[in-house]
């Protein structure tokens, strides 16, 4: 039974929910781009650049995202099984803050080794549980991002095999060095949950067990409202975050994310603690920093 304050959480919760868990966000947000394909083999392409570009401001990423697609043609999965690093001069100029076009060309060269590996990105996260059924996201992430990487280890000719481009492993993070892996949690939320904007196109991964992507918004937000204590976006915060919604919501604890993260994106909270303009923010109510 949930205490008086989480009940109080959870209306709060259910109403922003309401309020912004609606198809007509999508335009603040890169999911938009998935919900232009039908075939979810395409869907899980997209879903992974446009994943990997959000960073940055919404209009940034979605500029960038929306560019990169536009030059792959109508199939993005056909476009990566197609695709040889020869192809590198088609994204000359390519530059989204600290990544270049050379990131961008080991990134398909890495989706490309994926595919022949196991077929679809869904069946070469999946594959540790085969061995490992009790792994956590935590460790399929590790395993995803290690396994990634050693193809990208490959072209020796592209970059020698120590000195692989930082630009390369901000696409494949990794959870046990203790960040948040915000972008790779954030994709896994698009494939595995299903909804109206979630689009639920894997099922070797279960609902229950996928991570809040934490960011700079739902960091800050979920420290107004008391979800968690963490002011860094670091794995240990999207922990104690993820936990703290599993007693609302078990079976489902990233159902908030997309209309929480609204809050932050769209400025109704700004995060400066103002008089002013906190009695008329919408988390006011149940704001402990107020």
């Amino acid at each position: 039974m949930l205490t008086p304050n989480l009940k109080k959480l959870k209306k709060f919760l259910d109403q922003n929910y309401t309020n912004y868990h609606q198809i007509s966000y999508l335009e603040s947000d890169p999911l938009q781009f998935l919900h232009r394909y039908q075939n979810p083999l395409d869907q899980e392409i997209v879903g992974f650049i446009a994943s990997a570009f959000a960073y940055g401001n919404v209009k940034s990423i979605n500029a960038t995202v929306g560019s990169i697609l536009s030059q792959m043609g109508v199939s993005p999965r056909k476009y990566i099984e197609g695709f040889n690093c020869q192809k590198e001069s088609e994204w000359d100029g390519f530059i989204y803050r600290f990544n270049d076009q050379k990131d961008l060309v080991l990134l398909f060269y890495i989706l490309k080794k994926i595919l022949r590996s196991t077929g679809s990105l869904e069946d070469f996260f999946a594959a540790p549980l085969a061995q490992f059924p009790e792994f956590k996201t935590k460790d399929l992430i590790h395993q995803f991002s290690h396994r990634a990487l050693e193809f990208a280890a490959m072209r020796e000719d592209l970059f020698k095999r120590n000195d692989l481009r930082p630009g390369v492993r901000w696409f494949f993070t990794d959870p046990l060095a203790g960040g948040a892996s915000k972008r790779i949690n954030l994709f896994l939320r698009w494939m595995v949950r299903s909804d109206e904007l979630d689009l639920g196109v894997w099922s070797q991964i279960s609902q229950r067990d996928l991570m809040i992507p934490v960011d700079l918004h739902v960091s800050r937000i979920s420290c107004f409202i008391g979800l968690t204590t963490k002011k860094q976006s670091t794995w240990r915060a999207a922990e104690e975050f993820t936990e703290n919604l599993k007693r609302i919501c078990p079976e489902d604890p990233t159902r908030y994310d997309f209309s929480l993260s609204r809050l932050g994106i769209l400025k109704t909270c700004n995060g400066v603690k103002e008089r002013r303009h906190c009695s008329e923010c919408r988390l006011y109510s149940i704001c402990i920093a107020k």
